[in-house]
């Protein structure tokens, strides 16, 4: 006499038939886990293989399964997108304005301007109001380092050529008493040549000359690296106003390509809001009813030539192996063998 089906579902579960036949262990594995899962398909959240317990109905795959599958979570979800699209689109304008104001500033500071001229397409008056004094703020602690760092250079190039005119002066008046001292050392030299005074008195001239010169010399020196520096100081000041140029040039190509990237976000969410709103209301209005069908079920049982569809209700019982294909209201109604 055949095993009853439930009976024989019961033996594969436990391993008896595969036992008796003396089926391999790694096949028997392989039967025991297939026996042991259903699968279910069609209107439901996560479809696919789940374990099999025993007493299991088709309401419980199902429920398994994540419950149905509802066109109004698409509708939900396409609400909250329509939400978020427009939260981004109010972050994204204030970014905008941000960024507008701050291209302002920058050009005024690239231009020398005294002040920031006001977009006319910032957005909102208090948003630019507040936007504007925060940009007014920083650019004059820039402008006040940029200042502070050229008028010390500027300083340090007027200490050097106060320094060098000193210099030149006394070497001008160390020119003078030189000259006297040649003038005297001439008419010593004469006179010693005539045997009238002693040699030790145009020797202490000749070496006063000397000093003299060799201080002149020495002060030429220090004169010419006070140039050099003065040459470097005013290179510095010179590169100092260019690094600024070309951060201030930089900063607005920065400043224009985050406009335009923001710009192009903020059409991109304009066009995911009216998508978004043009869809939510369709896909809400497809919530469940009281009044709706039910849905249709239909469960696949055996294998091969053997197999047999055969329509269900929420309280069928499920054995190993079966497939479950849940079929809402709406669509093209199941009939066993389909």
């Amino acid at each position: 006499m055949p095993f009853d089906r439930a009976l024989r579902s019961a033996l594969f579960a436990s391993g008896i038939i595969i036992m008796l036949l003396g089926v391999p262990s790694a096949v028997a594995a392989q039967t025991r886990a297939y026996q042991l899962s259903y699968y279910i398909l069609g209107s439901v959240q996560r479809p696919g293989e789940y374990p099999y317990r025993s007493g299991m109905t088709v309401l419980h795959a199902i429920a398994m399964a994540g419950g149905y599958y509802r066109a109004s979570d698409a509708g939900l979800r396409l609400e909250r997108d329509a939400a978020l699209a427009a939260g981004d689109l109010k972050i994204l304008a204030a970014k905008r304005t941000l960024l507008t104001v701050r291209r302002a500033r920058l050009q005024s500071e690239l231009d020398n301007a005294p002040d920031i001229r006001p977009p006319a397409e910032a957005g909102p008056a208090l948003d630019v109001a507040g936007h504007l004094e925060e940009e007014r703020r920083l650019m004059q602690a820039r402008r006040k380092s940029f200042l502070d760092d050229t008028n010390r250079l500027t300083e340090q190039v007027t200490h050097l050529n106060d320094e060098i005119a000193s210099l030149r002066a006394t070497i001008d008046a160390q020119g003078r008493e030189a000259q006297l001292i040649r003038r005297e050392l001439d008419e010593v030299r004469v006179m010693v040549g005539r045997g009238l005074t002693p040699t030790a008195r145009q020797y202490l001239l000749e070496r006063n000359l000397a000093q003299i010169e060799s201080k002149q010399r020495e002060l030429e020196t220090f004169i010419s690296r006070a140039r050099q520096t003065i040459s470097r100081t005013e290179q510095n000041r010179v590169a100092l106003a260019n690094q600024r140029q070309a951060a201030l040039i930089t900063e607005l190509q920065q400043a224009d390509s985050d406009l335009n990237e923001v710009g192009a976000r903020i059409e991109t969410q304009r066009q995911l809001l009216a998508e978004a709103e043009g869809i939510a209301p369709t896909g809400a209005g497809t919530r469940s009813r009281p009044d709706e069908p039910r849905p249709a079920y239909l469960v696949l049982r055996g294998d091969g030539a053997a197999a047999q569809e055969r329509l269900a209700t929420e309280g069928t019982l499920l054995e190993p192996g079966d497939i479950v294909r849940v079929q809402t209201p709406g669509a093209t109604r199941l009939t066993a063998g389909q």
